[in-house]
């Protein structure tokens, strides 16, 4: 049986309902159903918590946001709910970069993790909450990831839903979560990242799972190209040092890498990185013999691990920087 029973949030979710009742009417609550049923106690709590400018859709990455603070609220109560939005408003702000762009699916993920350091959820309570989120936020074919409604037409990258029919489908899935009908596929809050690079970046991150990259921290803003975060994988064209190109790895594979390789278009190498330490959030460095604008366009980095696994990371224009 799963453990989130959503008894706490139907009390929880009543009092949004009642909130958000015509004010208009004197005899509103009167007329209103003594036992709203679940469903609409869902729908109504996520309506409550969705941001405004969602309007009549809503995307993937909202979605989960706001699904993990529903099965908070449903485990915990409305008190934990409320740190969970604290913490998600935080994390927001403190990863929005220059563009304007914020990577939402980030930023409530590393509310999660607030919530397990401050024991308001332990770590296996996190895990399923994370889980059913993930799989409930799920608009598109692509289950293995999550993406918001910026780009264009034809982009692939967008994944946006009417607002009815996203918690239509997410409600489905969390009464069967909560009756013991169905379980949600694994996914650990602490080590699942997104494997997609967001919108007007370009760069595209190859095979990176969730035992090879470290989950995003709001100890450094991103700045440029986005890959997977701060203190993950950096691509600086020009570094401090000497002006030449240094590549930084993700915290996670310090310790594990064997080598670090540009190859071109034609997957023929251009040049084997040198090992400089480990700094800037224990992560490894690799310095290169030239600046980034002296490498060929759509350049890869191929990072090979000492147990014989292999990572890429794709650089559209090497003279910016990708983080």
């Amino acid at each position: 049986m799963d453990p989130i029973t959503g008894l706490v949030a139907s009390k929880a979710i009543q009092e949004v309902s009642k909130a958000i009742l015509p004010s208009g009417d004197p005899k509103a609550a009167e007329t209103a159903p003594a036992d709203k049923s679940s469903s609409s106690d869902f729908e109504a709590y996520m309506r409550q918590i969705l941001p405004a400018s969602t309007g009549n859709t809503v995307n993937e990455e909202q979605l989960f946001a706001a699904l993990i603070q529903e099965r908070i609220t449903a485990l915990k109560g409305e008190e934990a709910g409320q740190k969970f939005q604290e913490a998600f408003t935080k994390n927001k702000q403190a990863m929005r970069r220059a563009d304007g762009y914020t990577p939402v699916e980030d930023a409530a993920r590393a509310a999660l993790k607030e919530m397990v350091s401050q024991e308001v959820l332990t770590s296996e309570e996190a895990d399923t909450i994370h889980s059913q989120a993930f799989a409930g936020a799920q608009l598109d074919d692509n289950k293995d990831a999550l993406y918001d409604g910026r780009g264009g037409e034809g982009d692939n990258t967008i994944a946006i839903e009417t607002l009815d029919a996203a918690l239509l489908a997410a409600r489905a899935l969390v009464e069967k979560y909560d009756s013991g009908e169905l379980e949600a596929e694994l996914k650990p809050y602490a080590t699942t990242v997104s494997n997609k690079a967001p919108h007007g970046s370009g760069a595209v991150g190859t095979e990176i799972t969730s035992d090879s990259v470290a989950v995003g921290s709001e100890q450094v803003t991103a700045s440029g190209g986005h890959v997977d975060g701060p203190n993950g994988f950096l691509w600086k064209p020009a570094s401090d040092n000497d002006g030449k190109l240094v590549v930084l790895l993700p915290e996670s594979f310090t310790g594990k890498v064997a080598s670090v390789i540009l190859k071109n278009e034609d997957d023929e190498k251009v040049e084997k990185g040198r090992a400089s330490g480990v700094a800037n959030g224990g992560r490894e460095h690799f310095r290169f013999n030239r600046s980034g604008e002296d490498y060929p366009d759509n350049i890869t980095v191929e990072v090979k691990f000492k147990n014989g696994k292999v990572k890429t990371f794709k650089i559209p224009d090497p003279s910016k920087r990708y983080d």
